[in-house]
C-alpha cells in the first residue's frame, strides 16, 4: 500500500532547506520564492497522479533545478544583472 502523499507537510518541512538550496545557484531572491511557488502549485495540480517518492527531500530538490522553475535561462539573464 502507498503512503498517501501530504504535500503541505513537504513544504512546511522543507521549505528553508529549498530556499537555500535555490539561493546556491540563483541568488535572485524573488525568482528563487518564485520557482518555489511554481513547485507546489505544480505538486497540488497532479496531487491524484503524485506517488510519494522513496526520497522526498531528494525529489524536491531535483525538481526545483529542473526547467521550469528555475531555468538555465532565467539564471542567465538574472546573472547579467548582478
Amino acid at each position: 500500500m502507498l503512503k498517501e502523499v501530504n504535500i503541505e507537510n513537504w513544504y512546511e518541512q522543507y521549505i528553508d532547506e529549498l530556499f537555500a538550496y535555490g539561493m546556491a545557484f540563483c541568488m535572485n531572491r524573488e525568482t528563487v520564492l518564485d520557482a518555489i511557488q511554481d513547485l507546489f502549485l505544480h505538486l497540488y495540480e497532479i496531487e491524484n497522479k503524485l506517488e510519494n517518492p522513496a526520497n522526498v527531500k531528494f525529489y524536491l530538490f531535483n525538481s526545483l533545478k529542473k526547467p521550469p522553475y528555475i531555468s538555465t535561462e532565467k539564471r542567465n539573464l538574472l546573472s547579467e544583472f548582478r
